[in-house]
């Protein structure tokens, strides 16, 4: 399995076993297949990933492979929100802005995935905006986990 990397503004880090764990989901009448993207960051002691409950329509994990799949604050999208994700660089958790993930081939137990992000970091005494459009991408090499 090839290195993944996560690179927040200029500094770049080298990332232990990301996880990437998908399910097919069905409500009413319609199909999703759900996504969530981790890397435990140890309590802010080193990089992580919390991309949480993310879905597209559709019924066969196999619809990820080469989606591009994309949202971003404010957006209409009906089933997807970033509130609940976030990016961790040592020391500071960041919030997500926009997200956008690209998926590679499903071979076997590992997925490529190619990750854009803006976020922000809020200031954890005053709960303000520290700190907005802080530039994230990755290349994850994703331990993939079906259900």
């Amino acid at each position: 399995m090839a290195k993944s990397w996560m690179q927040v503004r200029q500094t770049r880090y080298d990332l232990g076993v990301v996880h990437l764990r998908v399910s097919v989901d069905r409500e009413r009448d319609e199909s999703f297949v759900s996504f969530d993207i981790f890397l435990d960051s140890k309590e802010l002691s080193r990089p992580g990933i919390a991309i949480n409950r993310m879905s597209i329509r559709g019924d066969n994990i196999a619809q990820l492979e080469h989606r591009l799949f994309q949202l971003a604050e404010g957006s209409d999208d009906e089933i997807n929100e970033l509130r609940e994700s976030v990016l961790v660089e040592p020391g500071h958790q960041l919030e997500l802005t926009s997200l956008s993930v690209q998926f590679g081939v499903l071979s076997g137990k590992s997925v490529p995935l190619e990750l854009q992000a803006v976020c922000c970091r809020i200031d954890d005494e005053t709960d303000e905006v520290a700190e907005e459009d802080i530039p994230v991408s990755a290349h994850l090499e994703c331990k993939l986990t079906a259900k």
